[in-house]
């Protein structure tokens, strides 16, 4: 029987793989939920990230996503910042 901590670890790492994807799917798609999301805030982001290649975004949306995984980011053997 696998312990709380292998569990919880587990449930960690895969929603971190899941976010990754789907952080992917939506700068590749230009963000589509985020434009539904009627803010200041998020017409800066956008503004902002329109002056950065696809791949130049992914890296930004990557790497911040780390931060906010950064337990599953160690129990991946990743690190935070390249």
């Amino acid at each position: 029987m696998r312990s709380f901590l292998e569990i919880e670890s587990e449930v960690l790492l895969r929603f971190y793989r899941w976010a990754q994807r789907d952080a992917e799917r939506e700068v590749r798609a230009g963000y589509p939920l985020v434009r539904r999301i009627e803010s200041s805030t998020t017409k800066l982001f956008l503004n902002y990230m329109a002056g950065f290649s696809v791949e130049d975004q992914l890296h930004i949306v990557l790497t911040l996503l780390k931060r906010v995984h950064e337990v599953a980011v160690e129990l991946s053997g990743e690190v935070l910042t390249d």
